[in-house]
């Protein structure tokens, strides 16, 4: 193989591992915030803006869940 060969390749694959890399930030960047959520969801409210930030909550409370199928007719809407 010839250096130029050589040397065009290398430097697509640098450009696939670059875009790669940018794709993967902005799919993390987007996903957090779902994740954030349902990590709320099984917070009690007054844990939900505790500082440092807990991804897992310590305490769990399924009572939102609870609420929010009996006040509403979930099942009858899905």
């Amino acid at each position: 193989m010839s250096n130029s060969v050589l040397s065009s390749r290398v430097k697509f694959d640098f450009g696939k591992i670059i875009i790669t890399l940018i794709l993967g930030i902005i799919g993390i960047a987007m996903i957090l915030p779902i994740l954030w959520m349902i990590s709320s969801s099984f917070k009690f409210e007054s844990d939900v803006f505790t500082m440092p930030m807990q991804w897992i909550p310590k305490r769990v409370n399924l009572q939102n869940y609870v609420i929010a199928v009996t006040r509403f007719p979930y099942f009858r809407w899905y």
